[in-house]
């Protein structure tokens, strides 16, 4: 059993589905998280398209499913843009997946799975219809969508996610729920260990990579006047409804932006925002260099960013944007856990029990929770999101 990532990117995801299964590198186009990847020992193999991924038949020829983290413009162009290229299934945003879906079939592989946000399957759900009809069940596959919280692994995050499972109908896929920790841990938990020393930086800008950068210096000054003034889990926005006296003395510019406004956020919806140190961390993505410190007036490092996303310690991004490597990866505790599901559908672990309930009567164990059967024979549900942890209680 031998897997392929395709636009994993700085490899997230296959930090932790090595834990479960052998992967024999990843595939890539846009050639980001390269020196990331190489450094922690992961082949990296870029080609202009898809079909160019041939070339390197050789690392991949023996793997059996391929996984992948598209990215999450396939779906968001859907209500976003205007024009014939911006929305639609065959949208130019949804090309990530149409490659990794064109290469798993081409390649008869036995299973191809995918993350996105959950939108995939609200507004995303034509473009999974159309891949589903087209792709997938004229070559023999089911398909099985996976609703999961990275939470329920016990991290930080409230992250919730959504997978699309392609697999042959020739064995049953299904869930086991993960095992779940008596606590999942709070910001605090994650920072504690970096507020007595300096963490590494990333340079959001140069080419030269310095990870000795402040990447709060990249801020404006307008900014950094306000930074001080946030209390947990504040964010300009909420300054200005609940203090706006403190907003018009310490930055006049906010100030006008707030009493001028068009619309209801006149800020970023990325604006800095203090998390909060005994709460969960918004979910980690390319802006999160906007996160500030719960305790210390200024951005979050890389380092800890890295850490709030469930990184092995000492496992550090290189390359250009290290905070968008982050971002845009897969929990690793995730990824572990969906490897370790292939695992057992690789084996035919399930055997011919294709499930109606929660519960494997072959094998005296629990599987997923709020399992459905969808309308269509082919499709199957799976949620996840209702296993959470309660946060860690710090003394």
């Amino acid at each position: 059993m031998k897997g392929i990532g395709i636009h994993v990117f700085a490899g997230g995801f296959t930090m932790g589905m090595k834990k479960a299964l052998p992967v024999a590198g990843q595939l890539e186009i846009h050639n980001f998280g390269r020196e990331t990847c190489e450094a922690h020992d992961t082949k990296f193999m870029n080609a202009e398209n898809w079909k160019a991924w041939d070339d390197y038949r050789s690392d991949w020829k023996d793997c059996n499913f391929c996984y992948g983290n598209p990215r999450c413009t396939a779906f968001s162009s859907y209500s976003a843009g205007a024009g014939k290229h911006a929305r639609g299934p065959r949208a130019e945003p949804t090309r990530d997946i149409w490659d990794l879906c064109y290469f798993g079939i081409k390649a008869k592989l036995d299973l191809i799975a995918f993350e996105s946000v959950q939108q995939a399957y609200s507004v995303g759900r034509p473009l999974l219809n159309t891949i589903k009809d087209e792709l997938f069940v004229p070559n023999n596959y089911r398909i099985a969508h996976l609703f999961v919280n990275t939470a329920a692994e016990g991290n930080a995050q409230k992250r919730r996610r959504y997978f699309f499972v392609a697999y042959k109908n020739n064995r049953n896929f299904n869930i086991m729920v993960p095992e779940i920790p008596k606590y999942r841990t709070t910001v605090g938990d994650v920072l504690k260990p970096f507020i007595k020393r300096k963490t590494k930086e990333g340079d959001l800008k140069s080419k030269q990579f310095k990870y000795d950068f402040n990447t709060y210096s990249c801020m404006n000054q307008h900014n950094k006047n306000l930074i001080p003034a946030l209390r947990d889990g504040e964010n300009f926005h909420k300054l200005a409804r609940e203090r706006l006296d403190v907003m018009k003395t310490l930055s006049p510019y906010h100030y006008k932006k707030w009493i001028h406004r068009t619309s209801n956020l006149p800020f970023s919806l990325h604006a800095p925002t203090r998390i909060k140190w005994n709460g969960n961390c918004p979910t980690i993505c390319s802006t999160s260099h906007s996160l500030i410190h719960p305790k210390l007036d200024r951005s979050l490092t890389v380092g800890e960013i890295a850490a709030l996303m469930g990184w092995p310690k000492g496992f550090i991004p290189v390359g250009r944007d290290p905070i968008g490597q982050i971002g845009k990866g897969v929990v690793p505790a995730t990824g572990q856990w969906l490897g370790e599901q292939i695992k057992l559908y690789l084996e035919d672990y399930w055997g011919e029990e294709d499930f109606e309930s929660t519960f494997c009567h072959k094998y005296n164990e629990w599987i997923g929770t709020n399992y459905s059967k969808h309308n269509n024979t082919i499709e199957k549900v799976f949620r996840l999101t209702s296993y959470i942890p309660p946060f860690k209680e710090i003394a």
